[in-house]
């Protein structure tokens, strides 16, 4: 047989397939998001939808709470002294559709983009922060979920809470894949 005969046939059958209506469930703790002809988008409630797939796409998102982790870095002190700190975040997006759609349309990716944000926010904290006051982790972790809050709120999540997982004083050396720090 042909492999452009094959290539055609499946290319029908998919067309087919198209032109049947399908079902989708949205889970509980999920929504869905309906894009009918790139310009319309439907807000999906959990439950089962029906849409025609020549014409409509549809996507589901998790909008329960969940942990964003943010990788290590290294920041900056007030007094310039370098550390290598990560941390994660406990997020959940807004409940109003016009939040969420406007977090899953309007950004390509939002996990990324949040855990952009994060980093920036953990570097904004730490850079007005001294040496000496990093061992306050307690003060840190507090002005760092105020820092998410604000810098989430644009994006249509919340941030719940804020940490730092680890914070390395003084010299930092990346030594084959791990990390030494040295005062």
């Amino acid at each position: 047989m042909n492999l452009s005969f094959l290539s055609a046939f499946t290319s029908v059958i998919e067309l087919v397939g198209d032109l049947i209506p399908q079902r989708i469930q949205v889970p509980p703790e999920h929504v869905g998001l309906k894009f009918k002809g790139m310009t319309e988008v439907t807000f999906l409630e959990a439950g089962n939808h029906w849409y025609w797939p020549i014409r409509t796409q549809v996507e589901t998102h998790f909008v329960g709470e969940s942990l964003l982790p943010l990788p290590e870095q290294f920041c900056d002190t007030a007094c310039g002294k370098t550390v290598f700190v990560d941390g994660s975040v406990r997020i959940r997006p807004f409940e109003s559709e016009s939040a969420m759609t406007r977090a899953f349309v309007k950004t390509d990716d939002i996990d990324d983009t949040l855990a952009a944000i994060g980093l920036s926010c953990i570097c904004d904290v730490i850079s007005r922060t001294s040496y000496e006051d990093l061992s306050d982790r307690d003060d840190l972790n507090e002005r760092l979920t105020d820092e998410i809050r604000k810098a989430f709120k644009p994006f249509g999540f919340k941030g719940l809470q804020a940490s730092i997982e680890s914070l390395a004083k003084g010299k930092s050396h990346l030594l084959i894949g791990t990390l030494a720090a040295t005062e």
